[in-house]
């Protein structure tokens, strides 16, 4: 199984990771030709959210964790960071997790638009959640419109959300477009079988990306 490691930058005002043209260019194209060389890299995927352009979301697929720890102990690793964070603002915090996802977290990544959802406990998810979660998953993936992919998977790390802190757990979803994930939430598929979800974390926060792959 890979491991998928999630990192959030906020971004400083007047770059844009997304502009080819623009003046982030020349760093997001180091980014992704100096992570794409890294043993053990298998794909990069990033964009910004919809809801909030100033965050770049940055998924990257590793064949295990210790590929990545790896890199970050290697020489090459605080310059590379260095180079990265001339985009990044400083007063913002940044966010780096690990997951193994159950599903298929490519296709949710080559979805036109992918929802990410955090739901977060305290200590971590109860030791059934999953088998609501991905009874409740499958469901979906059977009768909501639009919905064209999902991937589900718990944090290595403890993450802290407004005083909770534990392992999260982090859905990703793709979607025909934004939407129809707007209108699914409507329904009553939606908000039934979502309790296997909801009903035991402490809080939900989600937003939509229109990812790209780097294709090297």
């Amino acid at each position: 199984m890979v491991t998928t490691e999630y990192v959030l930058f906020p971004i400083k005002a007047g770059f844009d990771p997304t502009d080819a043209n623009g003046q982030a260019a020349p760093i997001v194209l180091d980014v992704n030709q100096t992570m794409t060389a890294v043993p053990g890299m298998q794909g990069m995927y990033s964009g910004l959210q919809l809801e909030n352009p100033s965050k770049w979301q940055l998924m990257c697929i590793w064949d295990k964790a210790q590929s990545h720890y790896d890199f970050q102990a290697s020489a090459p690793y605080g310059p590379f960071v260095e180079r990265l964070f001339k985009i990044v603002d400083p007063d913002r915090k940044v966010t780096g997790l690990h997951i193994d996802f159950h599903g298929d977290i490519l296709e949710t990544f080559a979805a036109p638009v992918t929802e990410t959802a955090f739901f977060f406990f305290e200590g971590g998810p109860p030791s059934d959640y999953y088998d609501g979660a991905e009874k409740c998953l499958r469901t979906w993936a059977e009768k909501a419109d639009g919905l064209l992919s999902w991937a589900i998977g718990t944090t290595y790390e403890d993450v802290e959300e407004e005083g909770i802190k534990g392992k999260a757990v982090i859905l990703s979803l793709g979607w025909k477009t934004k939407d129809h994930h707007v209108e699914f939430n409507k329904t009553d598929l939606c908000k039934e079988h979502g309790k296997a979800l909801v009903s035991s974390s402490k809080k939900l926060i989600a937003w939509h990306v229109q990812f790209s792959k780097y294709q090297g």
